[in-house]
């Protein structure tokens, strides 16, 4: 027996070994990272059912007093806080669970599809999210307050609030949700080796 032979034994014998404290640790992470998917929902729920009603109110009270652009704008601004739960609720479903009779590379494979799902649902969220909200909020400011300086410097303080929530979901999506989906991608790859596929 030469050394290559003896030192690819002896790194493919490492990288079994590790295998599972990698499984392990990809699991941790895992584990920590729907925790926060679920808080960050909580919360956002908890801000749409607050936002809704209030938004339905105004737009109602607006509509009775004969302002129908701002009753317009209100009613838009509680659709969304009604479409932004269900939209976050669809994507935590879309995360796979593991239980005990499920193979581990199956497991893993939904597992990594499910991260870069919640990875592009935050890179696309001045789709879904920011824009209809400026669009609501500052249609609804414009509806009720002349164009002045302030009104142009609260438009500012919005939009830069908004690009700076979507600044930090793209942060967000890079280095949790698709390092994460790497990772269990090179797992994958070190699994699938050991299984001979």
């Amino acid at each position: 027996m030469d050394w290559n032979t003896l030192r690819q034994r002896w790194q493919s014998a490492a990288e079994t070994i590790q295998a599972p404290a990698d499984v392990e640790a990809l699991r941790e992470r895992d584990r920590q990272l729907r925790a926060t998917v679920k808080r960050r929902d909580r919360l956002e729920t908890a801000v749409a059912l607050l936002v809704a009603p209030l938004f339905v109110w105004v737009a109602w009270d607006s509509a009775a007093e004969g302002h129908l652009l701002r009753a317009g704008f209100a009613l838009f601004i509680a659709l969304w806080g009604g479409f932004v739960p269900l939209r976050l609720w669809y994507s935590r479903r879309q995360m796979p669970t593991l239980h005990a009779d499920r193979p581990l590379l199956e497991y893993l494979g939904e597992e990594r599809e499910a991260m870069l799902a919640q990875a592009r649902m935050l890179e696309s969220i001045w789709i879904w999210y920011l824009a209809p909200c400026a669009i609501g909020v500052l249609g609804l400011v414009l509806s009720v307050r002349a164009p002045t300086l302030g009104t142009w410097i609260y438009i500012a303080v919005v939009l830069g609030f908004c690009a700076l929530i979507g600044k930090a979901n793209k942060v967000a999506a890079r280095t949790r949700f698709r390092a994460l989906a790497e990772d269990i991608g090179r797992q994958l790859q070190v699994l699938n080796k050991e299984n001979g596929v």
